[in-house]
């Protein structure tokens, strides 16, 4: 994949477009680097906000790098079916994940501020997780059927 973005070594070839989505892969390969081999999942945080900041911001940041390559490298419309499933089910998993990085931090600020003291936080936190998890799951699966469908509309 590197030597068809580099294209085989025809580098007076290449447009400035075609360095920034070098670039732009490169950094990608990089965050996902950072999220799975640095710093991976372990012990009972799924979403890791708590324990693992770096992880935390480095897979918010790999989420993002899909949206954009749907729409940079793939040519996927954000206004098609598929991109805005993808787009929502993105940002509300980064959301999610945001709220519960640096200590759960923003988490226990919107907490108060919502007022939930009703609910109990450590539940608003649990829904926060399993909101990740969930999100997390039908982000996969909207990427993978739109990799292998048609749903995207045409290009």
């Amino acid at each position: 994949m590197f030597r068809a973005f580099l294209k085989d070594g025809d580098f007076v070839s290449m447009t400035s477009h075609d360095w920034l989505t070098c670039a732009f892969m490169l950094q990608m390969y990089g965050a996902g680097f950072v999220t799975t081999v640095l710093t991976p999942m372990r012990g009972n945080d799924v979403a890791l906000g708590h324990d693992d900041t770096l992880h935390c911001y480095a897979a918010m940041l790999y989420v993002f790098d899909h949206f954009v390559a749907n729409i940079i490298v793939l040519g996927v419309q954000p206004t098609s079916p598929y991109g805005l499933a993808f787009c929502i089910s993105a940002s509300l998993c980064g959301l999610c994940q945001f709220l519960r990085a640096d200590g759960e931090r923003y988490a226990r600020k919107l907490y108060l501020t919502l007022g939930l003291r009703r609910v109990g936080l450590n539940r608003f936190l649990w829904a926060l997780e399993l909101g990740f998890m969930v999100l997390e799951n039908a982000l996969f699966l909207i990427f993978l059927a739109g990799m292998t469908s048609e749903i995207q509309g045409p290009s």
